[in-house]
C-alpha cells in the first residue's frame, strides 16, 4: 500500500445510489423471506452444498439465519471499506492525476461485487427454504461455475478498465 496516497471524498452517481439501494432493498427481502418463512421450515434444513450444488450437511431450522446476518456484514464491511479508496490495492499507480478515476473505478467494483453476493445469498436462501416445497436439495450443478463466472465478470472488467484508465 502506497503511504501518500491522495484521499478524495468521491461524490456519489446517481448509478451508485441505485446499487447501494438495491442491495439493501435485496437484502431487507431476503431478511423479510426468512421471518415470514421460518414457521414453515423442518425441523433440519440444508446448510451445506457440495460443489453439484447438493445438499450435503443438514442443521436445525436456526441456521437459516445465518446467510442473512452474513450479509448484512459483508454489507456493511463493504459499504464502509468504500469510504477509503485510497487503501485498496490497485494495478496501476495512484497519482494525483489518477486518483479520481481509479477511485471511482474500484468503489463502483466493490458496489457491484456488494449487490452480487447479496443476490447469490438470497437465492441460497430462497433454495433453501423451498428444499421442501419443490422437493429438491439442490442448488443445481450449474450453481458454482454460474458464481464463479458471475463473480470475477465486474472484476475483470474493472481490472481492464483501471489500465486504461491509467
Amino acid at each position: 500500500m502506497q503511504k501518500n496516497r491522495p484521499k478524495i471524498k468521491l461524490q456519489k452517481t446517481t448509478f451508485n445510489y441505485l446499487i447501494e439501494i438495491a442491495t439493501l432493498a435485496i437484502l431487507v427481502l431476503a431478511w423479510v423471506y426468512v421471518l415470514l418463512s421460518y414457521s414453515e421450515l423442518d425441523s433440519e434444513i440444508p446448510v451445506h452444498f457440495n460443489a453439484s450444488g447438493e445438499a450435503d450437511r443438514y442443521g436445525d431450522k436456526q441456521s437459516i439465519f445465518f446467510l442473512p446476518l452474513l450479509g448484512i456484514v459483508i454489507f456493511i464491511g463493504l459499504f464502509i471499506l468504500n469510504k477509503y479508496p485510497h487503501i485498496f490495492n490497485y494495478p496501476t499507480e495512484i497519482t494525483e492525476e489518477n486518483a479520481e478515476r481509479q477511485y471511482k473505478n474500484a468503489t463502483n467494483l466493490i458496489r457491484i461485487l456488494n449487490l452480487i453476493i447479496v443476490l447469490v445469498f438470497a437465492f441460497i436462501i430462497y433454495k433453501t427454504v423451498n428444499a421442501r416445497t419443490e422437493n429438491s436439495e439442490t442448488l443445481g450443478e450449474w450453481f458454482l461455475p454460474a458464481v464463479t463466472i458471475i463473480i470475477n465478470i465486474p472484476g475483470l472488467y474493472f481490472l481492464a478498465k483501471a489500465f486504461k484508465k491509467k
